[in-house]
């Protein structure tokens, strides 16, 4: 199961994905 963290910046989002205890990074554009 992986989880997002989302937290309202400027310009844009940052949204963080983790999937067993690992940081992914995924682009904003992308919907899971």
């Amino acid at each position: 199961i992986a989880t997002c963290n989302s937290r309202n910046r400027n310009p844009a989002p940052k949204i963080t994905w983790y999937r067993n205890g690992q940081r992914l990074e995924v682009p904003i554009e992308m919907n899971p």
